[in-house]
């Protein structure tokens, strides 16, 4: 927070950066303004409540003003489950749809949950006055179609100042919002619910099936089965390889080396095989599949064997002839020291796997953050770094594609990739075609690009022009910023410059004060007239207090003359308007510059409000927004257009095209009244919640790829459950389109590395905690010493896990848990922590487990909830 504030031009004197909890931060003058976003999918549970009342009683004047001032949460009973999945029954891992708080930090999957009854309201926060202690409510909820109900799906919408709202509902995530989305809590269990129905006893009712609290339940398994692509895919290939074996006359002998839900095992099983054997170490995964194998009838040919895939035996969990057929479900995972060890143990000579065969793929991108609304935020991509890949969807990561894909080969390559889009290539992006057997693959590529790395459709090409171009707007906007704030040296400059302006207007107008000025009148046609009575206005304006409606060819906005009409210099009836003013068919002796788009972005100053008036501009909702823009009209225009054109020089900003320059009007959207629930309520896109279009519909999808904006949402082709991995760089390096870039790949392990060739690039910043320094550990960086350290503790809670004397580590994490707002701590990373503790806790408290029971190999974060 301090690097950037600097580098915007932000000094101590300022802003001051305080390392403190928002309860424990004390000041020695009260504020008139508190503005927050202590704000999580859940509202309170980062702790906003205790940070506003600490805030009111200690830091405030009285009449201060929050933002954001209020909060109203809607909720809405929804059905999530899992049904059928090629034509087999798995709902007994509904059983599991369990959540220790509420569901949070990660988006839903399209169509991943029904809602069953109308949108209602439920709290109402006034921030000003917030709650002393806890409270129960009954909400009263209508269901309008029939269904399973196993979780109430709930949002917010917060007024932030006036009539600006901001809505974190099924519309808002839809629109682009990404930084807040709404949240989910699982009920006790299922309860069936038909259309019309009203109920307000959810929590006493008799539910058909109560859920299993297990925090240790490896969320990703609902992903799995979600993933039509996959799973219809691998049910096709099972039916092919074991159709052929079975033409050969052999028996088919099954091991799916990890069975998770069991679905592998069951398509194995009803495509003809003889014997199934599916191991699995998690015991409510185990559990899961038996009753999954129970319910299609197929008990008869699947075991499911609670054990390590590394300690099974031949002769005691699988049959001592071997199997002849091996199934894995992922790549990755320790899934090379699986293979190696079921090859050495359990499977026969000639067994056949699917899968048979996977290609990795690979391709240069450009993952930088410079510029966001003006302000310079090059300080946080130090913080991107890290040793390994991230699991991601390339389409929700803001990126450029700089090369074309290529194929890594395994082990060690040196590999040459084809730049095509001038760039700063600071991350690769990798992902895998599955080769189930001779005749289907699967890919996890990104959107754009298929199987094989083919590109799919025309790659975008950015040469050196167009990115420099790029680079020019955002420098503009961010000189824009330094120029706004008079304690840097370039605003310093503008603020003398306009000083000095404002000096020699002032003369001018001394020596000139005994001569009168013309005035005008609103004619018939609504163009000012001249008057002849002496008073103060001017040709080309009329005062006006207020807005009275637009007037062709005027603009309403605070100008060197006041409030009101000034005629606009970009008109086209701009000449004929101001001889009209004069009282004479005269030529106008103010000619707009070429560029005159151009030059009215040069000359404005951002300003949500307006702050009083400035000489030599005029206030209004312009091409760039609302703020103070040079004043065409101003004696002085010449010479303050020529001290800005200075300032900025060598920035290029591009004209808006004539049919886009709106009107210099300043105007609010209202916000919809909440009346009567829309037909599409049943959808989760009543009015509740969605008070504030405008804010909703400008907001724009920046967290996604610059190149492909896809326009119809049905249209998207499924994304792989997998997702792309995403590495970055060490070293960085700037390439040119046209050209190519050196890429080392290097397996090491169960992971794959990518660096450039030594001495190429240079290095990326690091955060504080990776880096490390010194020759021992008391001169080790303190931000890495803190690290370490709690990956000491991890490593000892580990190790005492075996003696049994100390209590589950999940009774400590509720406690946690349950204090989260007080705490200030973020909810979901807390929940995947509690998860993470808890399967280590299951790992390493069996007598023994193989080097391949990671937690990777275990479970993982799902990239969206389904």
């Amino acid at each position: 927070c301090k690097e950037l504030l600097l580098s915007n031009g932000f000094s101590d004197d300022q802003v001051k950066v305080v390392y403190k909890r928002p309860s424990d931060l004390a000041i020695m003058r009260y504020c008139n303004l508190c503005i927050t976003d202590i704000l999580d999918d859940g509202l309170l549970t980062s702790g906003i409540i205790p940070a506003f009342k600490h805030a009111l009683s200690n830091l405030l004047l009285s009449d201060a003003i929050l933002m954001p001032a209020s909060a109203t949460v809607y909720m809405q009973a929804v059905e999530m489950r899992t049904k059928d999945v090629c034509g087999f029954d798995v709902s007994a891992i509904n059983l599991h749809r369990w959540h220790p708080a509420y569901t949070s930090g990660r988006p839903f999957a399209r169509d991943s949950y029904v809602p069953l009854s109308e949108p209602a309201q439920c709290w109402h926060f006034d921030f000003a006055m917030p709650p002393e202690e806890s409270e129960q409510k009954t909400v009263e909820l209508e269901f309008v179609r029939p269904g399973l109900c196993n979780a109430i799906l709930f949002w917010y919408e917060l007024r932030l100042i006036d009539d600006v709202y901001l809505s974190t509902g099924p519309e808002s995530t839809k629109g682009g919002l990404k930084w807040l989305r709404p949240a989910m809590q699982y009920l006790p269990g299922e309860l069936r619910v038909e259309e019309g129905m009203i109920r307000f006893d959810i929590q006493k009712a008799e539910y058909m099936h109560l859920s299993k609290p297990d925090a240790s339940f490896p969320r990703y398994q609902f992903n799995l089965l979600t993933d039509t692509v996959r799973n219809e895919a691998y049910y096709a290939a099972i039916r092919r390889v074991i159709a052929k074996r079975k033409a050969a006359g052999e028996e088919v002998h099954v091991i799916d080396l990890g069975a998770g839900s069991g679905i592998l095992s069951m398509m194995c099983a009803r495509a003809g095989a003889d014997s199934v054997v599916a191991p699995e170490l998690h015991e409510a995964m185990a559990q899961t599949a038996r009753r999954n194998v129970a319910a299609n009838g197929l008990s008869s040919k699947v075991s499911v064997v609670e054990r390590d895939i590394g300690l099974l035996e031949r002769g005691v969990e699988i049959r001592r002839k071997g199997c002849y057929f091996f199934d894995s479900g992922l790549l990755g995972d320790h899934f090379v020291y699986m293979l190696e060890t079921a090859k050495r143990k359990v499977l026969a000579p000639n067994a056949s796997m699917v899968p048979a065969a996977a290609t990795v793929y690979c391709m240069g991108i450009e993952a930088y953050t410079t510029e966001v609304r003006g302000f310079d935020f090059n300080s946080m991509n130090k913080y991107r770094f890290d040793k390994t890949y991230e699991t991601c969807y390339l389409d929700d990561v803001k990126h450029r594609r700089l090369t074309k894909p290529k194929k890594v080969f395994e082990y060690f390559f040196l590999l040459k990739l084809e730049v095509v889009s001038t760039g700063y290539m600071n991350a690769v992006v990798f992902w895998f075609d599955l080769h189930l057997d001779e005749e289907e693959s699967l890919t996890s590529a990104p959107r754009g690009i298929g199987k094989g790395g083919v590109v799919e459709g025309e790659l975008k090409r950015e040469d050196t022009a167009t990115v420099q171009a790029s680079i020019n707007e955002s420098m503009a906007r961010f000189k824009a910023t330094l120029a706004a704030n008079p304690r840097t040296e370039l605003g310093a400059q503008l603020t003398q410059q306009e000083l000095h302006v404002e000096a020699e207007y002032a003369a001018q107008m001394s020596a000139a004060s005994g001569d009168s000025i013309g005035s005008i009148e609103a004619g018939s046609n609504g163009a000012p007239q001249a008057q002849k009575d002496g008073s103060n206005q001017a040709p080309g304006f009329m005062g006006a207090d207020t807005f009275e409606g637009a007037r062709e060819g005027y603009f309403f906005g605070m100008g060197c003359k006041g409030v009101g009409y000034y005629l606009d210099p970009t008109s086209e009836k701009y000449d004929e308007l101001l001889s009209m003013a004069r009282g004479a068919e005269v030529k106008s002796d103010f000619e707009l510059p070429q560029k005159k788009g151009s030059d009215l972005a040069l000359g404005f100053i951002p300003a949500a409000t307006f702050g009083g008036p400035r000489m030599g501009y005029f206030f209004a909702n312009g091409c760039k927004g609302i703020g103070y823009y040079l004043d065409p009209l101003h004696s002085k225009y010449a010479d303050m257009l020529q001290a800005v054109t200075f300032l900025y020089a060598g920035t290029v900003i591009e004209e808006p095209a004539e049919s886009a320059r709106p009107e210099r009007v300043v105007t609010f959207q209202e916000p919809e009244p909440a009346g009567d629930t829309n037909s599409n309520a049943v959808d989760g896109l009543s009015d509740n919640g969605r008070r504030s279009n405008q804010i909703i519909n400008h907001t724009s999808k920046d967290g996604g790829n610059e190149e492909e904006d896809d326009a119809n949402d049905e249209d998207e082709q499924p994304r792989h459950h997998w997702g792309q991995a995403l590495q970055y760089l060490e070293r960085a390096t700037q390439v040119t389109a046209g050209k190519k870039v050196t890429v080392l790949a290097k397996r090491e392990g169960h992971r794959i590395h990518f660096s450039l060739r030594e001495g190429a690039g240079s290095w990326v910043g690091k955060a504080p905690w990776l880096i490390e320094w010194g020759g021992g550990a008391s001169v080790e960086s303190p931000h890495y010493q803190r690290v370490h350290y709690c990956q000491l503790l991890v490593n000892d809670f580990m190790m005492r896990l075996r003696c049994k004397r100390f209590p589950p580590i999940e009774k400590d994490m509720k406690m946690i848990l349950a204090h989260c707002g007080s705490l200030f701590l973020d909810p979901a990373i807390l929940c995947e922590v509690y998860h993470n503790f808890v399967v280590l806790e299951i790992t390493h408290g069996t007598p023994e487990f193989c080097p391949g029971a990671s937690m990777e190999a275990m479970t993982k974060e799902p990239l969206e909830l389904a």
